[in-house]
């Protein structure tokens, strides 16, 4: 028995050393950089292969250890704007103007030669983002100790410390909350330790210890987190961010928003010229995203009117449609031949239709899953008095709806709303089966975020979807007959326009007269520069902006050229310039129909784009 178990051992020691020998696992050299392999079926895979090529002019996240997860960086630079490459190779990284390490709680061990390649990056004018090596890496960040803790809850940036702080100009974005003080332990944080050279420039509020050291060399700087990325980018979008959010819905909750601001003003306080990719169409200040829920809280009559009017100042919106099937407690309109009639007007008007779930139970987040399939005669749940929805399955609420609605209208039905802002588990599997592409369930307030991201699979913190999910700045679910607060909604809608983040605005139409009133003061209110659009438009061009790659050369600083591939369309895809345009032309190869561009100021626009790749021409 002895020697079968140690000729077992044997055999998985030279198992292990043949396959160390072919490359199969990761190899630390003193001198270099460790290979790391990427496993493919992963985001870390899906990202190295989808932004292996160097973008020069962008940022790099460089892969040091086979735990390292580019996906919380690749988030945060996808939002800011900054075009990046996600690789493992140390002399790919440096060509970049910015390299984030993310790191874990491994050693990294790096050479002499590894540390003295980094520094010289950063003295030329490098920027090099690091979240707190268990090593410390002294010589490179300047830290000498730090003390690792569960039981911080704040995060707070001196806005004049540091020129990457300069994007966070409202109180909520210069203090958010890592966990909520009735949670007594949150994400693990790191309280940093530096030597004279080192400036702290954030620190967590509730023990005033550095959260944010940076280490200037020569013309450029390192910047150590005392923080995971994960926690303030992957983690809210699970929902899982230890009730970190300050509010239910209806106010400004930027804590998920924050370090894509961070990133984006390090990558334009280096060189120039610089370019990034706006997050707003065209030349547009401001998007508002309307919407309408229309069943339980609003009845026909009102969404009629909403449409009509809508329509003659020229809105198109999304209405989020119940498609009730039986009489139950929670009151509506079923959906028979006066409620299509309705449905039929409101297309006929110009606007979009969603799904807003059959029986509007405030359990959906309960039901059993269900079939995706499940016929509308073999489905008819209902709302007890106790609450509790009898007959309900989660993919009867999706799929049964928007078979309804299809059927009934012949407009195609891509988004989803769940009732009473319900956010399931299999939240992103239902829709993907029942032939989603995108939802607004969630609110801003919820996902500590107001941009567009891609659900989680399964709310898991290393994995996306494929489904977009447009959070709600604002909705009036609890008071959908309620009046509107005319200044909150503008003072709100200034501050997530500021960001050039969407507003995904949700009004349930009413025939109150206080409320109508309000809704049109706000519409002729509107600051220039802002569009409205239905929920869809938006999520196409904010789907069409992710699927975008760019890269940038420049000439002597005085010309650029810019190199875009966009899918197909025309999206009025908005590139920030680091100077006024003199002109811009496209190059002789990308001069043929289907691809127009323009330049005013400091933006360049590729209003329409034929999916092939295109050079524009840009001289300051």
């Amino acid at each position: 028995m002895l020697r079968k178990t140690l000729f077992s051992v044997v055999c998985l020691i030279l198992l292990v050393l043949v396959v160390w020998v072919a490359g199969g696992l990761p190899r630390f050299s003193r001198n270099a950089a460790p290979v790391v392999l990427i496993p493919p079926g992963t985001d870390n895979g899906r990202l190295f292969q989808e932004h292996a090529r160097r973008v020069p002019g962008g940022a790099a996240i460089l892969l040091l250890g086979p735990g390292h997860q580019a996906l919380p960086a690749a988030q945060a630079l996808s939002i800011a704007g900054i075009p990046f490459s996600v690789t493992h190779e140390l002399e790919d990284a440096l060509v970049h103007r910015l390299v984030f390490i993310p790191t874990d709680d491994r050693s990294l061990r790096p050479g002499p030669v590894v540390l003295a390649r980094l520094k010289v990056f950063v003295e030329q004018g490098g920027t090099l983002v690091l979240q707190t090596p268990p090593d410390l890496l002294g010589t490179l960040t300047g830290i000498y100790a730090e003390n690792p803790r569960r039981t911080r809850h704040r995060l707070g940036f001196r806005s004049a410390a540091d020129e990457g702080f300069k994007y966070l100009d409202e109180p909520e974005e210069s203090d958010i909350h890592l966990a909520s003080r009735r949670t007594p332990e949150g994400p693990w944080t790191h309280g940093l330790m530096g030597s004279s050279g080192a400036s702290p420039i954030a620190f967590f509020s509730d023990e005033n210890q550095a959260a944010i050291l940076r280490r200037r060399h020569g013309a450029g700087a390192v910047y150590t987190l005392g923080f995971d990325l994960k926690d303030l980018m992957t983690r809210p979008r699970s929902r899982r961010h230890f009730d970190a959010n300050r509010c239910l819905t209806g106010e400004f909750e930027p804590a998920g928003d924050v370090m894509p601001l961070v990133l984006r003003a390090w990558h334009e306080s280096g060189p120039k010229p610089w370019v990034r990719l706006r997050s707003l169409p065209g030349s547009l200040r401001g998007l508002i995203a309307l919407t309408h829920n229309i069943g339980w809280g609003s009845g026909l009559d009102a969404a009629v009117d909403f449409s009509k009017t809508e329509k003659v100042k020229g809105i198109q919106a999304t209405y989020f449609v119940q498609t009730k099937l039986a009489e139950d407690f929670l009151k509506g309109q079923l959906f028979d031949a006066g409620f299509t009639k309705v449905l039929q007007g409101i297309v006929a008007d110009g606007h979009e239709l969603a799904s807003h779930s059959v029986a509007h139970g405030a359990d959906l987040h309960l039901n059993a899953l269900g079939k995706p399939d499940t016929p509308a005669e073999d489905y008819s749940p209902k709302v007890a008095e106790s609450g509790h929805t009898r007959g309900a399955t989660l993919l009867g609420e999706m799929g049964v709806s928007r078979r309804l609605i299809e059927g009934a209208t012949g407009a195609k039905v891509l988004a989803f709303r769940s009732a009473f802002r319900r956010d399931p588990d299999f939240l992103d599997e239902g829709l993907k089966s029942t032939g989603y592409q995108w939802d607004s369930s969630l609110t801003a307030c919820r996902t500590l975020t107001h941009f567009p991201f891609f659900l989680p699979h399964l709310r898991s913190m290393d994995l996306e979807s494929g489904i977009l999910e447009l959070p709600m700045s604002w909705d009036d679910e609890n008071r959908p007959e309620g009046a509107l607060d005319f200044s909150k909604v503008l003072a709100l809608l200034k501050k997530v326009s500021a960001n050039e983040s969407p507003f995904v605005w949700l009004v349930h139409p009413s025939l109150a007269p206080a409320k109508k009133m309000a809704l049109d003061r706000i519409l002729n209110s509107l600051p220039d520069g802002m569009a409205i659009w239905p929920l869809g438009r938006t999520a196409r061009f904010w789907a069409a902006r992710h699927g975008t790659r760019f890269s940038y050369a420049s000439s002597g600083g005085q010309e650029v050229r810019l190199n875009i591939e966009a899918p197909a369309g025309r999206y009025d895809l908005s590139f920030e310039l680091s100077g006024p345009a003199s002109s811009c032309m496209l190059a002789a190869g990308s001069k043929r129909t289907g691809v127009e561009v323009s330049c005013s100021g400091r933006l360049a626009v590729l209003k329409e784009s034929d999916g092939a790749p295109v050079e524009l021409i840009v001289r300051f």
